[in-house]
C-alpha cells in the first residue's frame, strides 16, 4: 500500500517505478463525506494529496472488518 500512495502522491523516491506511474484509485463516499472533506482542505489548508492519503488509510480498516455475504440455503428434499 505504501508504493502505492507513494506513486499517487508523485513521491518516487526509493521506489524503483518511473516517476510517470499513475495509480487509479475509485473512491465512493456520501455527499456528507465529501462536504467534510473540503471543509477539512478549506479550514486546515491541508492539500489534497494529504486528505486523499488519509481517506486512503481509513478505508484499510474498513475492508479488514467486512465479511463476505453468503446466502442461507435450505436443503431441497428429492423426489
Amino acid at each position: 500500500m505504501k508504493i502505492q500512495e507513494n506513486g499517487l502522491l508523485g513521491d518516487s523516491r526509493g521506489s524503483s517505478d518511473p516517476p510517470f506511474t499513475t495509480t487509479e484509485v475509485k473512491i465512493k463516499i456520501t455527499n456528507k463525506q465529501l462536504e467534510e472533506l473540503l471543509g477539512k482542505i478549506d479550514v486546515k489548508g491541508l492539500p489534497v494529496q494529504q486528505v486523499l492519503a488519509q481517506l486512503m488509510s481509513a478505508g484499510d480498516g474498513y475492508e479488514a472488518h467486512q465479511r463476505s455475504w453468503r446466502p442461507a440455503l435450505q436443503s431441497i428434499p428429492e423426489v
